[in-house]
């Protein structure tokens, strides 16, 4: 799943060598002082993304680094790591789609895509992450002795998938893992793939749609969601009513965030949806998780006003934000609850530091 603490130290010490010498040549930023080690960074982080971005778009001064009298390559083995990275390193937009116990699996966003399989530096993506997978990022990858890894940093997006776009992406992890195997290392220019097993003749027709998929018995009728068979009725009914107000005011992806919550709402046991009118359920609902994705917020594109509710609905403000408050309540929803929010506060630190 990650590194081992030889392997972590060899990398840093290669890494942070040639980024110390890439600043030292081109004056990315100021002066920076060494040695540094680990994630011990002697400027913030910042400033050293500065410096490992322009390495990559300029990869010829990993060239200009091995042929310097003043390089920090105590081996062969070092170049020829330092050499790979120059030829055949990937820099790309990858989905995160599944965390295995080996690595986390990556789908490349070129032409033709491909799963990667990365294994982390000191930990899994997945365990450094506040966005709930699948998920993008722009990564660099780079190929490490018999692993892919990633040169420990990632601008993750704060976007949440919502079930049509998780469901093609699963379908498209599925059909690659069969037909390219998962890539698992990067040599001599060529990937080198775990090689895919035979497909069974289920998994085969699967693939293809040629096997009638049957429904589970909890599907609702509304949506990808599932809810106990009693509730599809009044489930349905309500998430119907979210819909048609969020197809009014809301962008798809909070729409079906709302379609989400009135979901789990009606999974509970018991559930909570059984009384009260469903009016009043599905404003309460729209207002609950509209809130905690800044609806009401002025300075936003996605700005709703309150009275739109209270028009929209025909309901009182005041029995609009009650049962607002009960849907918080019920669901712990905050700003910090990444299920229900399309845009969370640590998706805004862009860049995240994975030592």
């Amino acid at each position: 799943m990650f590194l081992s603490q030889e392997d972590r130290t060899i990398f840093f010490h290669i890494f942070h060598n040639l980024i110390w010498w890439v600043n030292e040549r081109h004056r990315v930023i100021q002066k920076i002082p060494k040695p540094f080690i680990e994630a011990d960074l002697p400027v913030p982080l910042e400033e050293y993304v500065k410096i490992r971005n322009a390495l990559w778009d300029n990869p010829q001064w990993i060239d200009q680094y091995l042929k310097a009298d003043d390089n920090f390559v105590k081996n062969q083995e070092e170049r020829a790591t330092l050499e790979s990275w120059r030829h055949h390193f990937i820099a790309d937009t990858f989905f995160v789609v599944k965390q295995l116990a080996k690595y986390s699996v990556l789908i490349s966003g070129q032409s033709p895509a491909r799963l990667f399989g990365v294994t982390g530096l000191s930990s899994s993506l997945k365990d450094r992450i506040f966005t709930p997978i699948p998920f993008t990022t722009k990564m660099v990858l780079l190929p490490f002795k018999d692993k892919i890894i990633f040169d420990g940093f990632f601008e993750a997006s704060p976007i949440h998938f919502g079930p049509g776009i998780r469901s093609s992406l699963n379908r498209q992890y599925k059909t690659l893992k069969q037909t390219t195997g998962i890539l698992e290392r990067l040599s001599d220019g060529q990937y080198v793939a775990k090689a895919p097993k035979k497909p069974t003749k289920k998994s085969a027709q699967a693939l293809t749609g040629s096997a009638p998929l049957s429904a589970p018995k909890n599907q609702a009728v509304f949506g990808d969601e599932k809810v106990p068979a009693p509730m599809v009725a009044r489930y349905n009914e309500i998430a119907q009513i979210v819909a048609k107000f969020g197809g009014a005011y809301f962008s798809e992806d909070l729409t079906l965030l709302c379609v989400k919550a009135a979901a789990k709402l009606a999974r509970k046991r018991p559930s909570p949806l059984q009384s009260g009118y469903s009016d009043t359920w599905a404003a309460g609902i729209c207002h609950a998780v509209g809130s905690i994705n800044f609806i009401f917020d002025r300075s936003k594109p996605t700005y709703v006003p309150v009275d739109s509710f209270a028009r929209f609905f025909g309901l009182a403000k005041s029995t609009i934000t009650g049962k607002s408050r009960e849907v918080k309540k019920l669901l712990n929803l905050s700003y910090f609850t990444h299920e229900f929010t399309i845009e969370n506060i640590f998706g805004r630190l862009g860049h995240f530091f994975i030592f």
